[in-house]
C-alpha cells in the first residue's frame, strides 16, 4: 500500500512537471576542477519569475544555500527563472565533502528538481525527474499537508476516465 502511494506521488510529480505546473530544472552540467565545482542549468516555472534554489548533496544529505561563504551565483531565495544560470562552489571552504549535489527549486508551495527531457513534439515536451523521490522531498510533501491538499491529486489527462480517482484513492 505504501509503495503504491509513493509511486502515485512520483507519477504526480512527473506529470505536473511535464505540464510545467511545478518548478523544474533542465540542462544541468556539473564540472569539478580541483577545489571548484561549477554547475550550469536552466530554471523554469509557469507562474513565478523568481524561485528559491539550493543544493543538497545526495550522499551526505548536506544542504547548501546561498548563505554559505563558499557558494556564489544563482542560489538562494530569489533566483530569476530562465536559462544560463550558474552556481560556483569553492569546495575548500566546506567542512562536509560535497560529492554529488542535486539542485532543488521551490516556489514556496511546490518543490522541483533536476529534470531530463524524454521527448518533445509539436504538442508537448515530456520531462522526467533525474532522481527518485528522496526522503527530504517526501518530508516536504508531508509538511505541506500533501495528503489533504486536493490540488496535488488532480490529473488532467483525457485518457483517465475519472479525474478524481487519485483523490478518492488518497481519501
Amino acid at each position: 500500500m505504501r509503495r503504491h502511494i509513493i509511486l502515485l506521488i512520483l507519477i504526480l510529480i512527473i506529470s505536473n512537471a511535464a505540464a510545467n505546473q511545478i518548478p523544474y530544472i533542465t540542462d544541468v552540467k556539473k564540472e569539478i576542477n580541483e577545489d571548484q565545482l561549477n554547475i550550469t542549468f536552466s530554471l523554469h516555472d509557469k507562474e513565478r519569475s523568481e524561485l528559491k534554489v539550493y543544493l543538497l548533496d545526495k550522499r551526505s544529505g548536506y544542504m547548501i544555500t546561498g548563505k554559505h561563504p563558499g557558494v556564489s551565483g544563482d542560489i538562494g531565495d530569489k533566483v530569476k527563472t530562465g536559462p544560463g544560470k550558474k552556481i560556483s562552489c569553492n569546495l575548500s571552504k566546506f567542512t562536509a565533502k560535497i560529492i554529488d549535489p542535486i539542485i532543488f527549486a521551490s516556489d514556496g508551495e511546490a518543490l522541483g528538481t533536476e529534470m531530463i527531457k524524454l521527448f518533445e513534439n509539436e504538442e508537448e515536451i515530456v520531462y522526467l525527474s533525474r532522481y527518485e523521490v528522496m526522503n527530504v522531498q517526501f518530508l516536504l510533501f508531508l509538511e505541506s499537508d500533501g495528503y489533504s491538499n486536493q490540488e496535488y491529486w488532480k490529473i488532467n489527462d483525457t485518457d483517465i476516465v475519472d479525474e478524481n480517482l487519485p483523490w478518492d484513492y488518497c481519501t
